[in-house]
């Protein structure tokens, strides 16, 4: 069965304001979205229209979605490496180690911390590394 449905989406990576179709049968993990309209372009995602009608599975070609998932994923790797237990208490747990996250004019993600040591720090910052290349993610 085929059930397309349509999400408005603000990502919290950007300014963006766009809305997907997807078709909720099928696993999250590697369901095709498609870009079906663009709300706002941010500043630094002015070509997004260009996007409209493109599809992406999860790790996306579609670059305000690439910059949210690189995010969400260095932050998973923070929660790895702090040994922060995946339960109902994960994203409030990993919260007491964030001051906060930016992508500067680049789209060099920032990630500030508070309560890492300096071996903890330099723990997530090598994972980041490994899994998106040096100079993507800083950890502060």
């Amino acid at each position: 069965m085929v059930r397309i449905c349509r999400n408005r989406w603000k990502p919290d990576t950007c300014g963006c304001d766009v809305e997907f179709e997807f078709d909720d049968d099928l696993d999250i993990a590697t369901r095709p979205n498609k870009l079906v309209r663009v709300y706002k372009a941010c500043p630094a995602h002015p070509d997004l229209a260009d996007y409209i009608g493109r599809t992406w599975v999860q790790e996306a070609t579609v670059p305000f979605h690439q910059e949210n998932q690189r995010k969400n994923r260095a932050l998973e790797e923070m929660g790895t490496r702090l040994g922060i237990p995946e339960d109902e208490n994960y994203f409030n747990n990993l919260q007491k180690y964030i001051n906060g996250w930016h992508f500067d004019a680049n789209r060099v993600l920032h990630i500030s911390t508070k309560g890492l040591t300096v071996n903890q720090r330099n723990q997530v910052k090598s994972a980041v590394d490994t899994r998106f290349g040096n100079g993507k993610v800083m950890i502060e």
